[in-house]
């Protein structure tokens, strides 16, 4: 079927999602729509919102066709609630690597087993969180291997620096990033060396910790948010 022909003037499944759109941005905006999107994004920033919507039009498109019935996609109260967390970061954001991620995870809402819970706050990090740390995450996923066994972080750094995902990374804000993530439980950290000081753990220093933890390593936590968030 082609798809230009899925498009019909009568009431169908993108005029639902579309009208939800603009009703869970209504909410948001306290119901003043149109003129306070108009005077509160720029145009660069409102058609790459724009954008975005369409493509998750095209995206729940394809869910119809190939996943998921359009009874049952409007009736599944998860997917409709992180359609509209997602409409939420999407409306405050003109960074496409985030619009990019947000409509991943949509998608890969329908096949995953995680709990909603788990979903909403994935979906919730990808506001949070900052590009640099995004990439900086993505890094020590995939570079798991060859930095398992390092403890002086700017031996890591240099396996790191190797990718070209890290020049999204400033070079000052490593540390920053590393605790941030820490914090978050998307990384573990053993006795990780900077410079001259050694960076421990809060689990590690109240003794709870894996004494034969890498120095640095992606949580299990960490794992599943990043498979989540990225097109399968």
């Amino acid at each position: 079927m082609n798809k230009e022909e899925i498009k019909p003037p009568t009431k169908d499944l993108s005029n639902q999602i579309h009208e939800y759109i603009n009703s869970c941005v209504k909410t948001l905006s306290g119901g003043f729509i149109n003129p306070l999107i108009d005077f509160a994004l720029p145009s660069s920033h409102q058609k790459r919102f724009e954008i975005w919507c369409e493509n998750i039009y095209k995206a729940i498109i394809e869910l119809e066709e190939n996943i998921i019935s359009r009874e049952n996609l409007l009736a599944d109260e998860e997917f409709i609630s992180l359609l509209k967390e997602s409409v939420t970061i999407a409306s405050k954001t003109h960074q496409e690597e985030k619009h990019q991620l947000l409509k991943n995870a949509l998608i890969n809402n329908f096949n995953s087993y995680l709990a909603f819970d788990s979903k909403l706050i994935f979906t919730r990090l990808i506001d949070s969180l900052t590009i640099s740390h995004l990439y900086f995450l993505r890094l020590i996923e995939k570079y798991a291997t060859e930095i398992k066994d390092k403890k002086i972080f700017t031996e890591i750094k240099e396996i790191l620096k190797k990718d070209s995902m890290s020049e999204m990374i400033p070079d000052n804000s490593y540390q920053m990033i590393i605790n941030d993530l820490e914090k978050l439980n998307l990384i573990a950290i053993g006795d990780l060396v900077f410079k001259n000081i050694v960076r421990k753990s809060g689990a590690l220093l109240t003794g709870d910790g894996d004494k034969n933890l890498p120095y640095l390593t992606i949580t299990s936590f960490g794992n599943d948010f990043i498979k989540y968030i990225i097109k399968e």
